[in-house]
């Protein structure tokens, strides 16, 4: 097994500014905006918040995963070495992803990044999501890289 540091690593800097959407049921969503760091490329994120889990500060491992209903996704490694221990609502540990995603109501615990800053969101998603797995080498169900978490 490939120490993490050997690993390809991206970066997720949370700039602490919120936005707010709607979902199809018209409750409001909040969200945080951020930035990704991909090779020299720098895309835009957006995360849930208003008691959704996130990921502390930190360095983990991912790993590329086909998903059932959101397709190519990376999947942040729960417990063990360069694994976080976040907990649910349910006590169990959460599922936390990388995946496309515009607004805050498409990410529960999750990530989205994008190519573009749109109005309380980001744009172009599926694309960012190619060119992360571009970085990587490749799509590969297993391909393992870094995700370094911080804020700005």
């Amino acid at each position: 097994m490939a120490d993490i540091d050997d690993l390809q690593r991206i970066y997720l800097f949370r700039t602490g500014v919120q936005v707010n959407s709607k979902d199809k049921s018209s409750i409001p969503a909040m969200g945080e905006r951020g930035i990704m760091v991909v090779g020299d490329l720098t895309l835009y994120t957006v995360e849930r918040r208003g008691g959704y889990v996130t990921l502390p500060k930190g360095i983990f491992e991912c790993t590329m995963e086909d998903h059932k209903r959101l397709g190519k996704v990376l999947r942040v490694k729960a417990e063990g070495v360069n694994g976080h221990s976040i907990k649910n609502n349910r006590g169990i540990l959460a599922g936390i992803l990388v995946h496309a995603g515009n607004y805050p109501h498409h990410v529960v615990g999750c990530v989205a990044p994008g190519m573009t800053y749109i109005e309380n969101g980001v744009g172009q998603s599926s694309a960012a999501m190619q060119y992360i797995f571009q970085f990587c080498g490749g799509w590969g169900v297993g391909k393992k890289l870094s995700l370094e978490v911080d804020s700005l």
